[in-house]
């Protein structure tokens, strides 16, 4: 995995919370933040540069109500920010 993918969702706090939050199941943003307690505007910012990285992916075109997954590279990406984070933990 290259490093910016992987120092890209450390670097911000809520992008780390947010594909976790995806592992489990599908969301819109507005289930984000009531989730995960972050404000709808720090939702919106995080998932537009989410989306860039194609860390994740809109499921459906709908203008509101917009559900959310997480890709493979999103995956692939979160494993290994945990499996470093469980490594600098210990």
């Amino acid at each position: 995995m290259p490093f910016d993918e992987f120092s890209f969702v450390l670097r911000g706090r809520n992008r780390y919370k947010i594909l976790n939050a995806l592992m489990a199941e599908k969301l819109t943003s507005v289930q984000l933040s009531k989730m995960l307690n972050i404000p709808s505007s720090n939702i919106a910012r995080n998932v537009v540069e989410l989306r860039e990285k194609n860390l994740i992916r809109p499921l459906t075109n709908a203008r509101k109500f917009k559900f959310y997954a997480i890709t493979a590279k999103g995956k692939r990406t979160l494993v290994e920010v945990e499996r470093i984070k469980s490594m600098l933990e210990s």
